[in-house]
Order: structure tokens, then sequence, then C-alpha cells
């Protein structure tokens, strides 16, 4: 569980001889390139994403992947927004489920027939029976399912029912009660081969098999349904701020990605300024940084600024090496940042210099993401 998770914008200012700024590409796998913030497009797998952010008074449920899988809320809506805390700090507001409350959105079983993962933000209130996260519900009965999400009959552990002829059951980790979790399930495509489990991100494999289905799960195009199963037996008590689906089993990493929630992006470019001779100062601002659609009004970890000069040979880098020292947005020109040729008396006493070529979000566990 991530703790007041602080990210840090590192301005790598590089001393060129070209305007030409050379955009640096994410290759790590983050909560922004999962759900396609900032630059990003969705995982290609994302099969419904609903954060919740909805107007409190409204009963519609925006879909943010992409797909237009849009839900509708049932037997009632907030009177006002549910507050997030903890490590759900950027999820400004969540739906509160009263027994009976629920949404759904009708969806085509194709892509929830065989590997699928799903996380779900929840704070559940109330134990002492069944609680439910997710379900493709294809009739009555806890094991006419092509997928039911939900805890057990004492609301105190994970629990997975998914069928093909034959029902096969799974418990998982404890939840819980009066607190902001992050739930998650990752599913092979064989209903028979034991899920995994995940809670603020640490994995537990499922437990306590029972039924003798097996191959790929069976539906019958279904609404998927989310806080109420659908013969009423299973229903949430509680707050839910976001419900994510994929039609794949994500990895432990991604998993712990999502707890970890979404990275700063640049909302304003920082701004370079200054002289070019030597003995002149040449300055940089931080930018503006902040999590963008649809957290735009939250938060996750507070943002600190730090500043890095680098020189190279070209506005492609080579030779791209660290100036000691030179660490704050102001730096001084000197001799060294002269350009060099064969015939260094030929140049003039001046250059012509370029910042941001890179601009890299260096956070806590020391990975660096656009």
């Amino acid at each position: 569980m991530r703790h007041n998770l602080i990210f840090t914008i590192l301005i790598v200012l590089s001393l060129c001889f070209f305007i030409a700024p050379t955009p640096v590409q994410a290759t790590a796998t983050s909560y922004n390139q999962l759900f396609g913030l900032g630059s990003h497009s969705p995982d290609a797998n994302l099969e419904g994403w609903w954060p919740l952010m909805d107007n409190a008074a409204n009963t519609a449920v925006t879909d943010y992947s992409g797909h237009g899988r849009n839900g509708t809320l049932q037997g009632g809506h907030n009177t006002s927004n549910v507050t997030t805390t903890g490590p759900n700090s950027w999820l400004t507001a969540g739906f509160l489920f009263a027994l009976g409350d629920y949404f759904d959105l009708a969806v085509s079983d194709t892509v929830f027939l065989g590997t699928i993962s799903i996380i779900e933000r929840a704070d559940i209130t109330s134990g002492g029976d069944y609680r439910h996260f997710a379900g493709k519900h294809s009739g009555n009965g806890g094991t006419q399912n092509p997928f039911d999400f939900r805890t057990n009959s004492s609301g105190s552990a994970l629990y997975l029912v998914r069928v093909n002829g034959g029902g096969v059951e799974y418990t998982g980790p404890s939840t819980t009660i009066g607190s902001w979790k992050s739930y998650g399930l990752g599913a092979p495509s064989a209903i028979e081969d034991v899920p995994d489990f995940y809670v603020d991100g640490s994995k537990t494999s499922g437990t306590n098999k029972a039924g003798s289905g097996t191959g790929a799960p069976t539906g019958s195009n279904a609404n998927i349904r989310v806080g109420r199963r659908a013969d009423g037996a299973v229903q949430m008590i509680g707050a839910i701020s976001s419900v994510a689906i994929f039609s794949r089993k994500l990895s432990d990493s991604e998993f712990q990605e999502e707890e970890n929630g979404p990275e700063p992006i640049s909302l304003v470019a920082p701004v370079e300024s200054g002289g070019e001779a030597i003995g002149q100062n040449f300055s940089c601002t931080s930018g503006t940084w902040g999590l963008g659609s649809p957290f735009s009004s939250g938060s996750n970890g507070t943002i600190t600024y730090s500043y890095q000069w680098t020189r190279s040979d070209n506005s492609s880098g080579t030779n791209e090496a660290d100036i000691s020292g030179a660490t704050s947005s102001t730096y001084t020109i000197i001799s060294n940042d002269l350009k060099s040729t064969l015939d260094v008396a030929s140049e003039p006493a001046t250059m012509e210099v370029t910042t941001l070529l890179q601009i890299l979000i260096a956070i806590c566990r020391g990975r660096s993401l656009v």
C-alpha cells in the first residue's frame, strides 16, 4: 500500500547547438499507460474503465476506456459525492452503495469469456454477508456466471466463481471492513486454473478450489453488474470509486502500478530564457504538472522539482553528460560550453543554447516516465 507517494519532476536541461527538442518515450508500464492518460493510448485489452467521477446526482456511469460502454446506476444515486481517502486520493468522488444499489451495462460476452483481470477500489463498510464487486450474470444463482467477483459469505475474503457446465470457485485473501482498498483479480482462460487475487497490489493465489467445471467460461450476453448480483443475493454495502476490466491477465507489476496510481503529466510546458554568452545566466521554470482528465481536481502525492543541466555535442544528445553541480533552475554559461570544432580559435565566444531536450518524471520508485 502506498502512503504519501512523492513525485519528483526531474528537468534535464541540455546545452547543445540546435533548438530541436527531442521527446522521451516511456518504456515502463505505468498507470498512465494502462489507462491512456497523458500522451498514452489505453491498454489494448482494457475493456471498460469506470472511475465513477460523474456528478453526484447523475445516474450515468461513464466508461473512460474508449469503448463507450457506459452504465446506469440503479436503485438510487448519491445525494453528495463520496470523499475518497488514503490510496484513492486522486479519485475525488465515488458512488455510495446501499442494499439494492448497483450499476449495470449491456455488453456482449465476446471479450469476457477467457483470460480476465478486474480491479475495483472499494470501501466495504459492513461485513457479515456476501459483498459484490463485479459480475456478468447469465441468470440467478451463484454459479451461472461467466465471472462473479465478490466476497465470501461473511464478507471477509475475496471470492471468484466461473462456470462452464459446472461452476468452479476460489477463495482469495482477506478484505478489510471500513477502509479503502484496491481489490484485484487475474484469472486464466480455463476456469480450472488457479486465479490470483490482489489487495493493494499484493498478490495471493486462489485457494480452497471447489467445483468440477473445466475449459473457458460460458455466458449468454447478460449485462455486467457492479454492486449487486442479478438475483439480489450478493450486494455491496459501502462505496466504490473505480472499476476496471481487462481481457488479459495483468502482470504483478501492473497490479502494483494501478495501486500506485496516476503519474503527473505536463499541463504547461517549462519555459527557458536567458543569455548566450560566457558569464550570462540561463534559467528554466518548472512548468505546471497535474493528473489531467479525468482526475483534474485530484492529487496523488506531493510534486517536487529538481534540475540537472547536461552538456552534449549536438541536439541528438551525443556524448551527453551531467554538468557537475549544475542542479538549480539557473545555469551560468562557462567557456566549456563553447562549440567544439577542429578550429577552436575560429569559433565565436557565444553559442546557441537550448534547454528541455528531455523532461523526465522521476518518481520515488526510481523509475523515469513520460
